[in-house]
């Protein structure tokens, strides 16, 4: 493949796009100012030549539930949310991302996104780490750390997506030369410091978790082969601790110097009053893009701060969103839990899958269309779902550097 073939790709500008409001301060908002026009044009490019529409599918049935919502709880959404244009944002997002409008040139549009995403996102990474490194940023209480990227919840977030993208070509490096595997290694390292340097203790738990569930599908199944080599891992990294114990302050920072237990209380609040939100209408929930404990930020800038995706799942839109978005799910990972032939887009997806699934526990994502990671996470599970419903032939979803 040319290496500078990409470049005649519009499918690579789509992720750049995405990609440049990580580093918003050191691109003058261009990301920023494209995301909206980027998603637009994306609905029209990707189905430009659409076989199928799955309007009466999972994905349909999620939108009504989203639109229900918004109806029944139309004058209690307070104005500044501007829930009206967030849901039109969200579903021109569904339409250009997941298979509700249905081709196999789509399902391969949104794949090659998603690997240019993973290696762009694995550069803004390193280049927290390598500032930080050279002394160009500093770090205050292991919580500071930024390189245009929007905080360090949204660092670690990316990072982690890196992360699962080079173990995964680690993990099927027979057809990588040396120099590329040395590469990968090195530029693997520096990304898991910068993990630990953000601090998100909510992505490093994702992160740990989805290699784990990567080896047992690369092992095809093996619980025996999983265990002996994450075993391994956690040792090689607990005797190199004194090597990397100073970038963990933050975290140390944030269980307050306790590592006895998890301590994740800083988050107990919002949970209850999204648990409050949804007890108050479990059925249609309080309304699509909207909260009932906003912050004099949100008042003021009109975000949606909901510090839990699954949390506002159920919160905003009840039961008749929560239970579509679940089956989906649940659904899609059995689907790739069964498939444990070990087959390297399989390990790629069910990775990503699994971060995101735990990761938007704890962070505001799902169905929030401002945020980039509603893109990758609807991505994923689109492309699964296509694979699993559709028929899409895996086999004809072309990845970088390996070939199974």
């Amino acid at each position: 493949m040319n290496r500078l073939l990409f470049l005649k790709d519009p499918v690579f500008y789509f992720a750049l796009v995405v990609a440049l409001t990580f580093v918003s301060s050191y691109t003058w908002g261009i990301g920023y100012a494209l995301y909206y026009p980027m998603i637009i044009f994306s609905a029209f490019y990707l189905n430009m030549d659409f076989s199928k529409s799955n309007i009466f599918s999972i994905f349909g049935f999620f939108l009504l539930a989203c639109f229900v919502s918004l109806l029944v709880n139309v004058t209690t959404i307070m104005p500044v949310f501007e829930a009206p244009f967030r849901f039109i944002a969200f579903i021109i997002l569904i339409m250009a991302f997941t298979p509700i409008l249905y081709s196999e040139d789509k399902i391969r549009d949104c794949y090659r996104f998603l690997l240019y995403s993973c290696f762009l996102l694995i550069i803004v990474g390193f280049i927290n780490f390598y500032l930080y490194k050279s002394g160009t940023i500093q770090v205050d209480e292991g919580n500071k750390v930024y390189a245009g990227t929007i905080g360090t919840n949204y660092l670690g977030m990316l990072c982690s997506i890196g992360i699962v993208y080079l173990a995964s070509l680690l993990m099927y490096n027979n057809e990588l030369k040396r120099k590329y595997i040395v590469a990968a290694v090195v530029i693997l390292l520096g990304l898991v410091l910068c993990l630990l340097l953000s601090s998100s203790r909510n992505s490093i738990v994702s992160v740990a978790v989805s290699i784990i569930v990567m080896l047992y599908i690369r092992n095809k199944g093996s619980i025996k082969k999983t265990a002996i080599i994450s075993f391994v891992v956690i040792m090689i990294a607990f005797l190199t601790f004194t090597f990397w114990e100073n970038y963990t302050i933050g975290i140390v920072n944030k269980q307050g110097g306790n590592f006895e237990q998890f301590d994740m209380r800083s988050r107990e609040n919002t949970w209850n009053v999204r648990l409050a939100e949804f007890k108050s209408n479990p059925i249609t929930g309080i309304g699509f893009a909207n909260i009932s404990n906003p912050s004099q930020f949100s008042l003021r800038t009109g975000i949606v701060e909901t510090t839990t995706g699954w949390g506002a799942l159920f919160s905003q839109l009840g039961l008749l969103g929560a239970i579509p978005f679940i089956i989906l799910t649940v659904k899609n990972l059995i689907f790739l839990l069964s498939h444990r032939e070990g087959g390297y887009v399989n390990c790629l997806l069910i990775g990503l899958f699994v971060f995101f699934c735990i990761n938007s526990v704890g962070e505001g994502y799902i169905t929030t269309p401002g945020c980039q990671f509603t893109i990758y996470f609807w991505m994923v599970q689109g492309i699964i779902y296509a694979i699993r419903k559709e028929g899409f032939p895996i086999n004809s979803l072309k990845s970088f550097f390996v070939k199974v």
